[in-house]
């Protein structure tokens, strides 16, 4: 793996008031340089933080929400926590760590809105949060203009803005020629999104890709830390307060080299490159981009019940670790939507005669170039 990866995780951040809600959307890309070198850093700095919460390690690689997970009710633990893996993951040679934001000026939206249609300025001032005042499906060519509040334009931009991080990282720098990783994302198709996927020459998506995936992980704890010490600190979501927390945060990463720490603000000059371009979904095209090999759970019954049962048992931690160790993905199998998926090197992991059953009628067909392990021997 000697091309430097692009990776990127991200979450919306809302904070209440007594004037309503804040929302914003945060995303995290790191630029790996060493991708086979910084495995083995995520490998050192995991193994370090087990060992020093005196907590047993099951598996290689951990989501943030896990992390969360080994203590609780102690927030105070939970941050501490989070700030430890975000100091270590900071001070590794080789990474730039890239913080994009969203927000916007809502100000200029009405102005703009009511520079179009004087009435309707009073009207947007007394909708509040509900004012229509983003412009999506808009580009010349496109399905009609449609527009919709702010609230609703982030539940958007949430779902894909992964996608708009390292699309912006790329275009900025204009390389192309990096391997991007990104978990799943769906919503619809932004200029972001067709970009990307036209001139990025090497593009996956590791599914759920922070339960085995390094990089993944990576950035879905950075920015779970800035998240929660923003909210922990009251701190708002602008670019002081992020440098502040990023780059002078008192026994974080005040006495820490942050030059490679850059922190970017979208807002409403890159609409035009954010907003959905039409109501077509990437949901099912993302699978195209799978990253092989796949490791298909084929389950007895096609249910959340038997699913959850599954993600907690401890075999799906050995399961996880055969996947970061092949550093492919993981699906649930489905085959209305991913017989078409099937790569040769793919994996279906099988857990009865049921799911076996049906793994070996794809495989004497003879189009499908997929081998069977059954979940008992992992």
């Amino acid at each position: 793996m000697g091309q430097s990866v692009v990776c990127c995780d991200s979450k919306q951040h809302i904070r209440h008031g007594r004037s309503g809600s804040f929302r914003g959307v945060i995303g995290v890309t790191l630029a790996i340089r060493k991708p086979d070198k910084f495995r083995e850093q995520y490998d050192k700095i995991l193994g370090d933080f087990f060992k020093d919460v005196e907590i047993l390690r099951k598996k290689k690689v951990y989501k943030s929400s896990e992390i969360g997970s080994l203590f609780p009710g102690r927030r105070d633990r939970v941050l501490k926590a989070y700030r430890k893996l975000a100091r270590s993951f900071i001070k590794l040679s080789d990474v730039d760590i890239n913080m994009y934001y969203l927000t916007l000026d809502l100000e200029e939206l009405r102005a703009r809105i009511a520079s179009e249609d004087v009435k309707k300025a009073e009207e947007l001032e007394k909708q509040g949060a509900d004012a229509k005042l983003v412009n999506i499906y808009g580009e010349k060519g496109r399905e009609g203009v449609k527009l919709i509040s702010v609230n609703d334009f982030f539940a958007k931009v949430k779902e894909y803005f992964p996608i708009v991080c390292a699309w912006k990282l790329c275009s900025y720098l204009n390389v192309w020629d990096v391997q991007v990783i990104l978990d799943g994302c769906k919503g619809e198709k932004s200029h972001a999104w067709e970009e990307l996927v036209s001139n990025c020459t090497n593009f996956s998506i590791a599914f759920n890709g922070g339960l085995y995936n390094p990089f993944v992980s990576a950035c879905d704890i950075l920015v779970k830390w800035i998240d929660e010490e923003l909210r922990e600190s009251g701190l708002p979501l602008n670019q002081n307060a992020l440098g502040r927390v990023l780059k002078e945060w008192n026994g974080v990463t005040d006495d820490l080299e942050t030059e490679h720490v850059h922190i970017v603000h979208l807002s409403n000059k890159d609409l035009q490159d954010i907003q959905p371009l039409s109501k077509e979904k990437i949901d099912t095209f993302e699978h195209i981009y799978a990253r092989h090999p796949i490791f298909f759970i084929f389950r007895e019954e096609m249910n959340e019940k038997q699913r959850k049962e599954i993600e907690s048992s401890p075999r799906m931690n050995r399961i996880l670790d055969l996947i970061y160790e092949k550093d492919g993905s993981l699906l649930w199998w489905d085959p209305h939507i991913y017989t078409s998926v099937i790569a040769e090197g793919d994996v279906a992991i099988v857990f009865g005669e049921r799911s076996s059953k049906e793994a070996e009628f794809l495989i004497k067909q003879g189009q499908y170039p997929i081998k069977t392990i059954k979940a008992e021997n992992i």
